[in-house]
């Protein structure tokens, strides 16, 4: 949860989306090219970044938020 009816969702492919609260969803991410799958992701709302750990990559990516 990012802001009140505002989510960020995953899929394990590497693909991320905002959900708005309109119920409209961007695309904000997609690393399937590259290989980058996208596992539990998680939120750290105090410094507004998103973390996205990787299967194949072994790497834990992290995104400012804004």
């Amino acid at each position: 949860m990012i802001a009140d009816n505002e989510f960020i969702i995953s899929n394990y492919k590497g693909i991320l989306w905002y959900v708005k609260a309109d119920g409209t969803k961007p695309l904000l991410l997609d690393t399937r090219a590259n290989g980058k799958m996208a596992n539990d992701i998680s939120y750290n709302s105090k410094t507004k970044t998103l973390y996205v750990p990787s299967f194949r990559t072994n790497q834990i990516i992290a995104y400012q938020v804004k």
